[in-house]
């Protein structure tokens, strides 16, 4: 650093320069003012930027909107689908299971006419309990897979198959007395 303050002091006059005339500093400001701004042409593209800009923004804004409201329709359609495809699996199993018992019970109640009015019993109460399943599974689907009326129909198919089963229960029951006593 010696040597730059060294050679700067040395070259000094060099640095130093005449002073000002009066009134230069005052002269070159009044000129600086009294310049116009240089009018430049902006394109097309430029002046309307900040309007396509908003534009571009509400024409994605719209897509995604639009997306949107589709995959909600599309997810409340296949919601909607399963409960309607469930719950038609659930009737039909319980109505396979609720038909075996029933020919289980007809084949037991063949040969005794005391048996055939407990089979018919039967039989009209499940039809009772079809029917009841039948409109719970309209309701369900009708407000759009409700669990209180899931439950509801669930409860109903196995008050179905516990009534088949006492029914079975007696049959044999009443089988056992009857062979135990002829």
């Amino acid at each position: 650093m010696n040597k730059i303050d060294d050679l700067f002091r040395q070259n000094n006059a060099l640095f130093e320069g005449e002073d000002l005339e009066d009134g230069h500093l005052e002269r070159f400001l009044a000129r600086l003012d009294q310049r116009k701004p240089i009018a430049r042409k902006k394109s097309f593209f430029l002046q309307h930027l900040t309007k396509l800009s908003i534009a571009a923004v509400l024409v994605i804004g719209l897509g995604v909107l639009g997306i949107l409201i589709k995959n909600k329709q599309s997810n409340v359609q296949s919601t909607d689908q399963l409960h309607t495809e469930a719950i038609q699996k659930a009737d039909q199993y319980y109505t396979e299971i609720a038909n075996g018992k029933i020919a289980e019970i007809e084949a037991m109640a063949q040969h005794s006419p005391s048996r055939e009015t407990i089979v018919n019993e039967a039989i009209a109460q499940v039809n009772v309990l079809s029917a009841i399943s039948k409109r719970l599974i309209g309701e369900y689907l009708r407000l759009k897979g409700d669990d209180r009326v899931f439950s509801a129909i669930m409860s109903n198919y196995m008050q179905m198959i516990s009534g088949l089963d006492l029914v079975k229960e007696q049959i044999e029951t009443h089988s056992n007395i009857t062979t135990i006593n002829p």
